[in-house]
């Protein structure tokens, strides 16, 4: 911890540390939240690690490499509040991929961010104590959705899924939101 101004002590993580303002201890629930956002964070870096030493075209090996560095990012702040939140890992994983071009390469990692981005988002709503975790989680779902739309768009698919929902006017929602129940 630092002293910042007005003589407050902050993390130099980032993530608030027991008697710093902001402290709020795990729950069970969210300390099995983490450890599987960790392993989220591992598959992703396996899969990017194998894309950077496969012979892609240049524009995914740039992908590759890039989404290797943001993965890299992600798996510190976890790992930060892994340690400063007293969460036990997961015993890490090996795993190994068959993609060997552009386009298995594609599908496997297309595969990945989907299942890793409705994995934060699922945490992220099931949480017990959300003001403690969404502040940290929530910027790297947005780079997970990021990712996903990054994949598609290499393979020439619309980089944003579209809701299942129709949309609907401002008028025809504000009377649910006016109501008891809205």
């Amino acid at each position: 911890a630092v002293r910042g101004p007005h003589g407050a002590t902050t993390s130099t993580t980032g993530i608030p540390q027991e008697g710093e303002p902001g402290y709020d201890p795990l729950t069970p629930a969210d300390r099995e939240a983490v450890k599987f956002l960790i392993d989220l964070e591992e598959l992703q870096l396996a899969v990017y690690r194998h894309g950077v030493t496969i012979p892609l075209t240049a524009p995914v090996q740039r992908f590759a490499a890039q989404a290797l560095v943001r993965e890299r990012r992600h798996r510190a702040i976890l790992l930060r509040l892994q340690r400063d939140r007293s969460v036990i890992a997961n015993r890490p994983r090996t795993y190994a991929f068959n993609a060997g071009d552009d386009a298995t390469f594609l599908t496997l990692a297309s595969k990945v961010e989907e299942a890793v981005v409705q994995g934060y988002n699922g945490v992220i709503v099931l949480l017990d104590e959300p003001e403690a975790l969404s502040p940290i989680l929530a910027p790297i779902a947005v780079d997970e959705a990021t990712h996903a739309g990054a994949v598609r768009a290499l393979q020439d698919q619309d980089p944003v899924l579209y809701p299942f929902d129709d949309p609907k006017t401002r008028n025809s929602i504000a009377p649910i939101l006016g109501s008891p129940e809205g």
